[in-house]
């Protein structure tokens, strides 16, 4: 029999268990086991010992599925999303009171306090504070969770502008005079800017600057709320903290622009023995150890910010227990990281809840921002990874898109959804903040929950138990701080086209994996009998993109584990330095004799994958195989796979819009298969079917529909916590022609709403007599107006439109923004400003006319 862990076991106690059942050999007889599992000694020297029988163990397992699945079936608050709640105008108690409950009702948890663009009561203000307060309270009442933001508005590191001394921890940039004949450069503050409350960004890689951003930003939601912490208010959010704020990287202008922090030429003299500010030409054009000077600058700041924001942020939330969660900027791709955070890996070591920016309609842009979270959290042991996302998606985005948006974030690993955004007020420019507006403002709202269910389940399961992941790639940042070339992108950005095929190759094969990040293995690495162990994972294969430079440390664990016959599949040649320098590079060639080589030449990418795909087969570490039923490769469908209180989890995704795929899944590894069935466990109305399947030794064949951008949830379970009577269905539905033709339907069209007309479309004037405009849609207005209408000048507009209709209606209603800040006629008739309610969000007001 197995090894028993004893996952229960108070901390005072040493819990001795013993198991013993029955076996029968070749003749019958039958013989007693016994085994016993002793967990870590502690403090108290109590002793337990529990007899069960293999009946009552089975019994255990079969409790354990029961309760795993009545949490499945009713998803605790902390599985649903909560959204970025945008406090963009007058805040008014009873308002925000009405929205948290309709948040809850559409099948949300509560959202982070966001100040937001177009909030008119004060940030920070007695006003503030008290909305604040009461959005806490009713949370409590409503048995939910609410979340602090630590910024006004976006991104975080400035304080609303309410930080002392102000100039002396501003953002600092190194720019460089390009294109140039003599090489020349200056260090220059960032200017203050409307945007950050006319003061500049914070220089984040400076500890003094942080702490004073602590002071002014995190202090007064501690000293207001702290009770609270870690309670109702169960997240303080952190958005796009950076050390370099300058998103034109690829804009020419007569200088550019780097990263600098106060006294960096000191530290990099302490740090490395050499002086910065000499080589500094080394970083625009390949003048001396240019590499070795690139490296270095870059490693060095990445370093300071993580100790000064990172570490010490998180500090200060450990220390009021008030769990630190959100995301870094710009952690999509390798160039853009190496930019402005130097590296994203490492930092969410220093987060509780770690997460990242998933933007627009699409899925394919975020694999690697989404794999490093993902990979960083399971080494780690965050149980929770957070995904802002469908941010600029637009007012349109139906449920098919959130959907598929919301599976594919699932299968790399996300479990906390973050929606872009709940607009607490639509009116004037708030409406086109960045949409949608996922709140009681869509039509659909009286349906929102039935997605959200779905979410909540999909999010609770893939938060339990434990990830099944054994193969690791090198995530290669170091190479790219190396090779970073700033005046000519193009280099890096094809790295980046390069390592982001390789790890959609990797997941089209459906081979699950993580990333491992150098300055992790080096904290966390080891190797064992197992594999090469990060933290709370072990790889039993290891893949190393083309790299110019590695850690020594990383040489070292892959020497060792390539003598302990690990097989490591590498792609180019060994690297011609290590961290950064030219030297000890024979450690580097003797890794690379005994490591499967790749020679793909223009497709090496392609090549990497079937060695890693053989390596797979050949080392038992392939957990499933997809084919579609002719038998073709189906790279679109990715998976993730966990173990969870005695049951196989496998997630399904269908990544592809366009296409679906009737499929053929062989599940492999799965312990004891004879003795456990296969579960459908729909997470749309939270029920369960038996599948039809040909059991295997060692797993299970399924065949499998997944529509375009599908999903689903396979569960293996043992076959005694299978309750009797359960539906068994097929999932891959068979299609019958019985040749009746069916025929004399009738439609009919009815509205659940109100007959609307949107009217988009006006004539203008600016002042009391100008002249009239031709008629314009209204962003075009908009934009003629630019500033004249924002500095008062008076401006009429007329719209014109035409009905017909088969008689009058007993009610017509006008909506309109703010009415009382208008003169409204309708055909030559004043309308009074007395509201009859609102249509859609509490700002649009009815006007009876």
């Amino acid at each position: 029999m197995n090894a028993v862990q004893a996952n229960s076991a108070p901390m005072y106690t040493t819990l001795r268990i013993a198991l013993w059942g029955y076996i029968a050999d070749v003749h019958s007889a039958h013989k007693k086991m016994y085994q016993t599992v002793l967990p870590a000694a502690s403090p108290r020297r109590r002793r337990i010992t529990c007899f069960c029988s293999q009946e009552g163990a089975m019994s255990a397992t079969k409790t354990a599925v029961e309760r795993l699945w009545k949490r499945f079936v009713r998803p605790a608050a902390e599985f649903r999303s909560a959204p970025f709640w945008a406090l963009n105008d007058e805040l008014r108690i009873p308002e925000l009171k009405r929205q948290l409950t309709l948040m809850v009702q559409g099948g949300m948890q509560g959202g982070f306090l966001h100040s937001r663009e177009g909030l008119v009561t004060p940030y920070l203000s007695a006003a503030w504070n008290a909305s604040i307060r009461a959005c806490v309270e009713h949370a409590k009442d409503l048995g939910t969770r609410i979340y602090l933001y630590d910024e006004d508005r976006w991104p975080s590191g400035f304080a609303s502008g309410r930080i002392r001394n102000a100039p002396r921890h501003a953002m600092q940039f190194l720019r460089i005079k390009y294109p140039y004949r003599r090489f020349s450069y200056r260090i220059a503050p960032m200017e203050p800017d409307p945007w950050f409350n006319n003061t500049g960004f914070l220089d984040q890689a400076n500890p003094e600057a942080v702490r004073a951003f602590i002071e002014a930003g995190y202090e007064p939601y501690r000293r207001l709320f702290g009770c609270e912490f870690g309670r109702t208010i169960r997240g303080m959010f952190t958005d796009e903290p950076q050390y370099f704020l300058h998103p034109k990287l690829s804009v020419r202008t007569p200088e550019l622009l780097f990263p600098w922090t106060r006294d960096l030429s000191r530290l990099f003299k302490e740090r490395w023995g050499y002086d910065l500010e000499p080589r500094l030409e080394s970083l625009v054009r390949p003048v001396g150890d240019y590499r070795m000077v690139r490296y270095h600058y870059y490693r060095l700041l990445h370093e300071r910010f993580r100790d000064s924001f990172g570490r010490q942020v998180h500090a200060w939330c450990r220390a009021h227990r008030i769990p630190l969660v959100g995301h870094y900027d710009n952690e999509d791709t390798l160039t853009a990281q190496a930019s402005v955070i130097g590296a994203a890996m490492p930092l969410y070591r220093h987060m509780d809840i770690p997460g990242v920016d998933h933007l627009a309609r699409q899925v394919h842009e975020q694999v690697l921002s989404h794999k490093q979270v993902s990979s960083a959290a399971r080494q780690t042991g965050k149980r929770r990874v957070l995904s802002e996302l469908f941010g600029i998606g637009g007012q349109n985005l139906s449920f098919e898109d959130r959907a598929w948006i919301g599976d594919f974030n699932c299968v790399l690993g996300i479990n906390f959804f973050v929606p872009h955004l709940w607009l607490y007020s639509m009116a004037g420019e708030r409406k086109r903040d960045f949409p949608p507006t996922l709140s009681y403002q869509q039509p659909y709202w009286p349906d929102n929950r039935l997605l959200e269910d779905y979410f909540a389940r999909v999010n609770q399961l893939l938060s339990q138990g434990a990830a099944v992941c054994r193969i690791g790639i090198i995530h290669p940042i170091e190479t790219v701080w190396c090779t970073f070339d700033r005046p000519e992108l193009w280099r890096s950005r094809a790295y980046d086209r390069m390592f982001d095929r390789l790890l959609k190759g990797v997941l089209g094969a459906q081979l699950d994996f993580d990333l491992i990040d150098e300055s992790l293995l080096e904290e966390l690495g080891s190797v064992s009998g197992e594999g090469l162990a990060v933290g709370r994972m072990t790889y039993r294969i290891v893949v190393v993109p083309p790299v110019v430079t590695l850690r020594r440390n990383t040489l070292s664990l892959l020497q060792r584990y390539v003598d302990a016959g690990g097989p490591v599949v590498v792609m180019g040649p060994s690297p011609e330095r290590v961290e950064g320098a030219r030297s000890g590079r024979a450690l580097a060639c003797a890794v690379w004799e005994r490591a499967v080589r790749v020679s793909g030449g223009r497709d090496v990418v392609r090549a990497a994958v079937r060695r890693v795909d053989a390596a797979a087969r050949a080392h038992g570490v392939r957990d499933v195989s997809v084919a579609t039923v002719s038998g073709n490769a189906a790279p679109s469908v990715w998976y993730q796979r966990r173990t969870v209180e005695g049951a196989d989890v496998f997630f399904f995704v269908n990544t592809d819009r366009e296409r679906g795929y009737d499929l053929r899944v062989t599940l492999h590894r799965i312990a004891e298969a004879r003795r456990k069935v296969l579960l459908w466990w729909d997470a749309r109305d939270g029920t369960r079917q038996r599948l039809r399947c040909t059991r295997r030794a060692d797993g299970f064949v399924v065949p499998l529909r997944l529509p375009r951008a599908g999903s689903c949830l396979l569960v293996a379970v043992p076959e005694d916590a299978v309750p009797e009577g359960l539906t068994v269905r097929d999932a891959l539905p068979r299609v019958l022609q019985t040749g009746v033709r069916i025929g004399g339907w009738k439609a009919a069209v009815s509205s659940e709403t109100e007959n609307m007309l949107t009217v988009d479309a006006c004539r203008f004037r600016c002042g009391v007599r100008g002249t009239w405009s031709a008629s314009q849609y209204v962003l075009d207005v908009r934009a003629h107006f630019g500033r004249e209408v924002r500095d008062g000048t008076p401006f009429s507009l007329r719209y014109r439109f035409r009905t017909e209709l088969s008689r009058r209606p007993r009610r017509v209603h006008l909506v309109v923004e703010h009415p009382e800040q208008f003169r409204v006629t309708v055909n030559g008739v004043r309308v009074p400003a007395r509201p009859v309610g609102f249509l859609r969000d509490h700002q649009f007001k009815r006007l009876d006319i």
